[in-house]
């Protein structure tokens, strides 16, 4: 069963919800710490890391964060920033990857790789036999 507009009113508002939680963000191998003064829409807190990495708002992003029985849970919605607050979690351990846009996953299946590999490997080979070592 789907759920209606009464199963969202016994939420708590987003104003009643802990306002200081830390964010411990993960991009790859760069860690950011960050505590808003304010309890976050899912939309301000996509535009926090955008910016705090530098992406761009076009930049389209997965979250993941670990709750509070240790699960990486997806946060992809308004409903799960509020689930993520209900939690009372001093702090949020968040990793952060981009999604590839469409136009790169199909220019990824249109070019052959198996010949790029060959003449790296060609570059490679020449580069050694320079230096004197085995290609």
């Amino acid at each position: 069963m789907a759920p209606t507009s009464a199963d969202f009113e016994a939420q708590p508002a987003l104003a009643e919800m802990p306002a200081q939680v830390t964010f411990k963000l993960s991009l790859r191998r760069d860690l950011r710490r960050w505590t808003p003064p304010v309890c976050l829409t899912y939309e301000a807190f996509v535009h926090g890391i955008q910016a705090a990495y530098e992406l761009g708002p076009d930049c389209d992003l997965n979250l993941t964060y670990t709750d509070a029985d240790g699960d990486q849970v997806t946060l992809a919605s308004e409903t799960d920033m509020q689930e993520l607050y209900l939690q009372n979690l001093s702090v949020v351990r968040c990793t952060v990857t981009r999604k590839k846009s469409a136009n790169k996953r199909a220019l990824a299946q249109t070019q052959p790789s198996e010949p790029v590999k060959k003449q790296k490997k060609a570059a490679r080979s020449a580069w050694l036999f320079k230096l004197g070592g085995k290609a």
